[in-house]
C-alpha cells in the first residue's frame, strides 16, 4: 500500500508469540525528545525525497527499509526515484536513522517479522508499487 507521500507500507501479520519488548527481550529506556526530534527530522527529509517519483524505466523505482522492527526486519518500505534530486542523501538518512534506532530503541512491544519488499516498476512516468493499481 503507498500512501500519499510515497511510503510503501504493508502492514505484517505476525502470531502474538512473536511479540518482544525489544531485540534483547528487555524493555529498553524511554528515547530522549533530541533523538525523537532529530528521527523526525530525518524521516520529513526521507518523505520530501520520496515525493518526486519521476521515472523513465523500472530500473529507476527502488523500495529501501526505512525502520527496524528491533529484531532486524523492516517495519515498512519507502519508495524512492533514483532521479529524484535529493536521492543521494537516502543512504545517509537511513544509515543515521538506523543508528539512532539502535542506540535508542523505542520501549514497548516489537513486532519480530514484517512486511516483505515490494516489487516496483514505472507506469506512466511514476514509480508504482506492483501491480499497478488505478
Amino acid at each position: 500500500m503507498q500512501d500519499s507521500k510515497g511510503r510503501v507500507t504493508i502492514q505484517p501479520t505476525v502470531p502474538e508469540t512473536s511479540r518482544v519488548n525489544s531485540a534483547d527481550g528487555k524493555t529498553s529506556k524511554a528515547r530522549p525528545e533530541s533523538v525523537k526530534s532529530e528521527l523526525t527530522e530525518i524521516r520529513r527529509n526521507l518523505d520530501a525525497i520520496a515525493l518526486d517519483q519521476t521515472c523513465t524505466d523500472n530500473s529507476q523505482c527502488v523500495s529501501i527499509a526505512a525502520d527496524d522492527n528491533g529484531c532486524g526486519a523492516p517495519t515498512e518500505w519507502l519508495m524512492f526515484s533514483t532521479l529524484a534530486p535529493r536521492y543521494k542523501e537516502v543512504d545517509a538518512l537511513i544509515r543515521q536513522s538506523f543508528q539512532l534506532d539502535n542506540v535508542y530503541p523505542e520501549s514497548g512491544q516489537q513486532i519480530c517479522g514484517g512486511p516483505s519488499k515490494p516489487e516496483l516498476g514505472c507506469q506512466e512516468g511514476q514509480c508504482r508499487q506492483l501491480p499497478f493499481l488505478p
